[in-house]
């Protein structure tokens, strides 16, 4: 069946005539309950689900379905009928065909369950093939009381340290068919997960699990390396970390060290203060499972194999620096641990911003220098890996426009020059920047003579208006009334 269903996504001009064969086939069949016929239906169903007939042939299947609905009363043939002609309203063009898992349950009527996974936890819900991610997006904010919350949330998809930001109109079922697995299963290799999409306000009292998801947002631009902190530094979050997760000291394995600490920026050597003195004794115990048979047992002649030995050693010593520091922190609360972690984090000027690694270039010459991008309320600044200060800034009245000129370059429009930044989060950059944009619009205030402060309730200077376009995104520019 998905290869049928394939081929109809694939080759459009076929769409039609798929679908009239099929409304040939399901009329008046002399048996309804024959096993061929409740296959055509069931194709037809599906067929339904991931691609629509034209607006010519739409109002035969519509009138199909309704006089089967009425010939075949109290039937499987009635069921599929019914199903269908709620779809018919609700169906949405699919990139991908229905996964396996997807055709099971439309073959019993039922809808499909999902988890979605949010600061250390997870929610169980069942959602049908029309389900999107901005209703399962409305529908966590109500479970998890974020309705009065400021901030944004959205829903990305994370697969092998790789994550996508999913749009709110993507069909959940359609991202399910995208890595064809299933969802809710605990060993899957990608995942759906509710995150903090933007801070609007970083300073308003937050609940416990606002809080969390603040903590996982600060602890991944952290394990991605954008922190500019020492490694004693960055160890001490580590442990924080490993206390607000796992809980007070106990022998038991660590998590393996890149969910804790960026790999990327261990030294060539640590010294003894960053080892601790009882790191040997401590390793074999704490050693994450699946990493202690490649070290210190590895063999073999060659660099590669030196240069591998000395990665492990690295990590070793990294790993049982984070364990000696552990032990000192025996006692301390979930929430302390959290807090704590947040206060080391946002000593950094841009913490609490949404950061993208970028290549920026500034001028119409020269290679594109790689920069961290961070998007904040007050405007944007770049950063250099590495560096506590930002080689560049502009707030939101210094640009004119933005948008995403194609997949994987995005422009900044600023009085007298263009900043063009490649990523490969391009459409995610787009969506953060009107975000934080329309807020600065809508709080900004401005003081006139006398002393009157002017809300934005009221007309201002200029207007954020975003128009999206498939092929080049936002595109949000300024207009003098």
């Amino acid at each position: 069946m998905q290869g049928i269903l394939q081929t109809g996504l694939d080759l459009q001009p076929l769409r039609d005539e798929m679908f009239c064969q099929l409304i040939k086939q399901t009329n008046s069949p002399p048996h309804p309950a024959n096993a061929g016929n409740l296959r055509n239906w069931q194709l037809l169903t599906c067929m339904v689900i991931t691609f629509s007939p034209s607006t010519t042939i739409l109002p035969y299947l519509s009138f199909h379905v309704r006089r089967s609905q009425q010939q075949f009363p109290g039937t499987e043939t009635e069921r599929y009928a019914e199903f269908i002609a709620g779809s018919l309203g609700k169906a949405r063009g699919r990139l991908f065909v229905p996964s396996s898992q997807e055709i099971g349950f439309l073959m019993q009527w039922q809808q499909m369950p999902c988890v979605i996974h949010y600061a250390g936890s997870r929610v169980k819900m069942t959602i049908s093939s029309h389900t999107t991610a901005g209703e399962v997006m409305r529908s966590l904010l109500v479970r998890l009381d974020l309705q009065k919350s400021r901030n944004r949330f959205a829903l990305f998809a994370e697969s092998r340290g790789e994550d996508w930001l999913l749009g709110e109109d993507m069909v959940i079922a359609d991202i399910i068919a995208r890595f064809s697995v299933s969802v809710d299963e605990p060993d899957s290799q990608w995942r759906l997960c509710f995150r903090i999409l933007c801070i609007l306000d970083p300073d308003a009292p937050q609940s416990n699990i606002e809080l969390s998801l603040v903590f996982e947002q600060a602890h991944r631009m952290v394990v991605h390396g954008c922190l500019p902190a020492s490694t004693d530094t960055l160890l001490t979050l580590a442990t924080l970390r490993l206390q607000a997760t796992a809980g007070s000291f106990s022998l038991q394995p660590l998590p393996a060290l890149h969910q804790m600490f960026p790999v990327s920026t261990l030294p060539a050597t640590l010294g003894p203060e960053a080892r601790g003195t009882e790191w040997s004794r401590l390793l074999p115990a704490l050693w994450p499972r699946g990493l202690g048979a490649r070290w210190p047992g590895a063999r073999g002649p060659g660099p590669g194999h030196k240069v591998q030995r000395q990665r492990e050693e690295e990590a070793a010593a990294a790993l049982a620096s984070i364990a000696e520091r552990w032990q000192r922190l025996r006692g301390m609360n979930r929430t302390d641990a959290i807090n704590t972690y947040l206060g080391i984090v946002r000593q950094w000027g841009g913490c609490g911003a949404s950061i993208f690694q970028v290549r920026a270039m500034t001028s119409c010459a020269g290679c594109p220098e790689p920069r961290w991008l961070a998007i904040g309320t007050k405007g944007v600044c770049l950063y250099k890996q590495g560096e506590t200060e930002s080689v560049e800034s502009f707030d939101y009245q210094q640009m004119s426009a933005f948008e995403a000129t194609d997949m994987n370059t995005f422009k900044i429009t600023l009085s007298k020059r263009h900043l063009l930044l490649q990523s490969s989060k391009v459409q995610e950059i787009a969506e953060v920047m009107k975000i934080y944009s329309a807020n600065h619009v809508k709080t900004r205030t401005r003081t006139r003579t006398g002393g009157y402060q002017i809300k934005h309730t009221s007309p201002v200077s200029w207007l954020v208006q975003p128009h999206y376009a498939p092929d080049k995104g936002f595109n949000t520019e300024r207009t003098e009334p």
